[in-house]
């Protein structure tokens, strides 16, 4: 029996013919993603810089915009190793799952295992109620929200979990949510609007809220309150101070509200309503920017003609 090992012209036909093999083999889509991975990884070398360690990983882990980011993960893999971050202009979930909006690629967030930067968008609008929270698996894996513009529909969601979600946005929108706190109490509207710092427009429609004889003061403690450009919503109850609103709608000209009233709200309530909105319809020159007020028994038509003459269909887009 021939024991000697194989010549290198034997052993180079082999490897030839194998890789020939493997040329023909078409791998799955998650094949292709691992091997992509495994190039990225495996082509990365340990970088000698003319700054100190602790510099550069300060760098990786605190970068200052995404767009900064990019850059620096575009001029070495360093960063990226260090700090692995997804950029995503607009994140959406469609009830099964996260996508980006443009791309429309999808991330299962139990497999992976960067982190996400939102740099414009967030919507999580499901066409029903569900039971699970999909904020909630989301906000583990954020390194950092800067939306603009973030929609949140038919679930309940946590206060620390929208907390991530607000400060940066300029636009809200929120339909049949009801936020909460751990204990199961809903937060007040006020705790709501104060954590939104850059909002200028807040849209609440058929939204849960704890409002109460105080929310309206506390609302007018809040200096960016003062500075939206439009704040509706809806189911109010009869707790909310009108006769605070009222006085702080006298001298407000800035700010476009749109308040839906429940219905059921008592009829003493509904004439301070009426009161209230006889005198804006029937005032010929306001010196403040009137409200659009919907109650229980309001004229519709008198309702419409004042809608579309102080109101802009783009304010509510």
């Amino acid at each position: 029996m021939d024991l000697s090992m194989p010549s290198n012209s034997s052993i180079s036909r082999s490897n030839r013919k194998r890789k020939a093999q493997d040329s023909n083999v078409v791998l799955s889509k998650r094949e292709r993603k691992r091997e992509k991975c495994h190039k990225f990884y495996s082509t990365y070398k340990r970088q000698n810089f003319s700054m100190p360690d602790s510099v550069m990983f300060y760098m990786a882990k605190n970068p200052k915009t995404a767009e900064m980011y990019q850059k620096m993960i575009q001029i070495c893999k360093y960063f990226f190793i260090k700090n692995p971050i997804l950029v995503i202009p607009s994140l959406v979930y469609d009830g099964k799952k996260w996508r980006e909006s443009r791309s429309h690629v999808f991330f299962d967030l139990s497999k992976t295992t960067s982190k996400f930067w939102i740099t414009e968008g967030i919507e999580v609008a499901l066409k029903k109620v569900i039971v699970e929270n999909p904020v909630s698996s989301l906000i583990p894996k954020l390194f950092r929200c800067n939306a603009k513009n973030v929609v949140v529909a038919n679930q309940e969601i946590y206060y620390h979990d929208i907390r991530h979600l607000l400060p940066s946005a300029e636009k809200i929108i929120m339909m049949n949510v009801t936020v909460k706190y751990e204990n199961g109490f809903i937060v007040a509207l006020e705790n709501i609007v104060e954590i939104a710092v850059k909002a200028k427009k807040i849209q609440l429609y058929s939204t849960h809220l704890n409002i109460t004889s105080k929310t309206m003061k506390e609302l007018l403690q809040i200096p960016h309150f003062a500075t939206l450009d439009l704040f509706r919503m809806d189911y109010i109850p009869e707790t909310f101070d009108l006769d605070t609103f009222y006085s702080y709608m006298k001298q407000n000209k800035l700010t476009k509200f749109c308040l839906v009233f429940n219905h059921s709200i008592s009829a003493a309530y509904i004439n301070q309503l009426e009161a209230i909105f006889n005198e804006i319809y029937e005032t010929k020159i306001h010196g403040y920017n009137p409200a659009i007020i919907r109650y229980p028994g309001v004229d519709n038509q008198k309702y419409n003609r004042l809608f579309f003459q102080f109101t802009k269909m783009d304010e509510f887009f």
